[in-house]
Formats: structure tokens, C-alpha cells, sequence
């Protein structure tokens, strides 16, 4: 009976620790595949960065082309009412690039690492319980 029981436990105490190195592994992994997403969001980060810095450049232009055509025809001519529609038309590209840079900058946070480690931790702190 006594080596049934040790046999037991040791089978118990393996299970535990294949189960603990598993458990690792997926968690190596996970952090592996968020770094990777983290590495293209910067990527894409700096390429939406570049087309923001466009469009403001872009923007500023024609504000200036505006303002110089609203000086000159005194807002009686067609390419000033031309220039204004350009002009919005970068603005809304303009937030809605800023909007979506927002929204993707999440994914440098590794989040889904993150709940896995403190949903790990809270278990354990439950189970000590």
C-alpha cells in the first residue's frame, strides 16, 4: 500500500510539474507572439506617423493657399471654395489616421501577456487562501 501511495504521488508531483513547465512555455510563447505584434504596431506606428506629418504639411499648405486666394478674390472665385474642400478633405484623412493610431498603440502594452500573468498570480493568491 505504501508503494501505491508513493507511486502515486510521484505521478501526482509529475503531472504538477509538466503542468507548471506547460504552463511556462505557453506564457514564453504568448509573450513571444506579442512582441512580434509589437514590432509590426511600431512598424505601422511610424508609417501612419509619416503620412500624419504629410498630411500636416499638406494641410498647412493649402490653409495658406486659402487664406492667399481669400486675400486676393476677396471670396467671389471657385479655387478658393476648391482649396477649403482640399483642405477638409486632409483634415478628416488627418483624424481619422490619428484615431486609428490610437486605437492600434494598445498593442504595445502586451495585454493579453499581461491578463495571462496576473490571472496566474490571482490564482495563486487563491489558492493560498
Amino acid at each position: 500500500m505504501t508503494k501505491k501511495h508513493s507511486a502515486g504521488l510521484i505521478t501526482i508531483i509529475k503531472d504538477l510539474i509538466e503542468t507548471q513547465i506547460s504552463k511556462t512555455i505557453d506564457v514564453f510563447r504568448l509573450a513571444q507572439l506579442e512582441a512580434k505584434l509589437a514590432v509590426q504596431t511600431l512598424v505601422n506606428m511610424t508609417f501612419i506617423i509619416f503620412i500624419i506629418i504629410l498630411l500636416i504639411i499638406s494641410s498647412w499648405i493649402l490653409l495658406n493657399a486659402c487664406v492667399f486666394l481669400l486675400l486676393i478674390t476677396f471670396l467671389t472665385s471657385s479655387p478658393l471654395i476648391s482649396s477649403s474642400i482640399l483642405f477638409a478633405c486632409n483634415f478628416i484623412l488627418l483624424l481619422v489616421f490619428v484615431f486609428y493610431l490610437y486605437k492600434i498603440r494598445e498593442n504595445l502594452f502586451f495585454p493579453a501577456t499581461r491578463k495571462q500573468i496576473f490571472t496566474s498570480k490571482k490564482q495563486k493568491r487563491d489558492s493560498n487562501e
